[in-house]
């Protein structure tokens, strides 16, 4: 749907011959919006976001892409087998401009790691949110070769589910933080890994999912991933 950030009022838009439960990840780039699939493998499709038009849709090496972000030149994708034993994590660099089966660079995570639904840019990296637990992983690919990875190992006892930048620090979401329990969000610094804050919430604020900064970073939006959602 495309939808009035105002009012909220939304128009759908039918992108033909993929069911509405296949998307894994959407990103803006440029003009165009582009859409990778949560199927195996994950395609990458580049689509008009006024009519709903395919422009461009190729197979990528994916398996069940989980998420996708733009950096103004390159489109990342990362997806992971979700029901193997391993759950491999692998990156996808693709230009938009050059949407083919043999343009895309591919790296395997330095972990067996299932990435989560968030990724972003930041200080020359492509952050990737890990969701499986005990370690806390978040994995920062370089993004000159995707293969120069540094991870932090934060010590959260649950996986993180979701990273997002200020502009300048690292923040990721945790299902429960330090204490076991209680939902939070910690920051880091993205050059060296150094936690710089930690925030929990009250009890009944688990499950703490995804965050988003207003352009001037100066303010978060946290959701949770529960029933009733919330939003804090």
């Amino acid at each position: 749907s495309t939808v009035n950030p105002v009012d909220l009022s939304f128009t759908d838009i039918t992108v033909p011959g993929v069911p509405s439960a296949s998307w894994g990840g959407m990103t803006m780039g440029g003009t165009n919006l582009y859409i990778l699939t949560y199927s195996i493998p994950a395609r990458l499709m580049s689509i008009n976001p006024v009519t709903g038009a395919v422009i461009a849709s190729v197979n990528t090496s994916l398996k069940y892409g989980h998420a996708l972000t733009f950096d103004g030149i390159f489109i990342y994708g990362v997806g992971n087998d979700a029901f193997s034993p391993t759950l491999v994590g692998t990156i996808v660099r693709a230009d938009p401009d050059v949407l083919s089966a043999g343009s895309f660079t591919t790296v395997v995570t330095p972990s067996a790691a299932a990435i989560a639904d968030d990724i972003t840019v930041l200080a020359g990296r492509l952050w990737l949110p890990v969701e499986v637990p005990p370690t806390g992983e978040i994995l920062g690919a370089s993004l000159s070769n995707l293969a120069s990875q540094l991870v932090i190992i934060t010590g959260m006892p649950t996986g993180c589910f979701g990273v997002a930048s200020d502009g300048t620090n690292l923040w990721a979401s945790w299902d429960a933080t330090l204490d076991g329990v209680l939902g939070g969000v910690t920051a880091y610094n993205p050059f060296n890994g150094a936690l710089i804050n930690t925030h929990t919430f009250p009890p009944g604020y688990t499950s703490t999912n995804e965050i988003a900064f207003t352009p001037d970073g100066n303010t978060a939006f946290v959701t949770f991933w529960l029933a009733p959602a919330r939003v804090a």
